[in-house]
């Protein structure tokens, strides 16, 4: 039971990780540029 609760956590980090790259890292980085136009 513990291993495939480990196995579930691993999974939800693998798919937040993932996420987290394709969209909060676009995201900032278009916050970034447009600091920089403006500044």
């Amino acid at each position: 039971m513990s291993a495939t609760c480990q196995l579930f956590m691993l999974l939800i980090g693998i798919i937040s990780a993932i996420f987290s790259h394709f969209f909060v890292y676009p995201a900032l980085n278009s916050m970034l540029s447009l600091f920089k136009t403006r500044y």
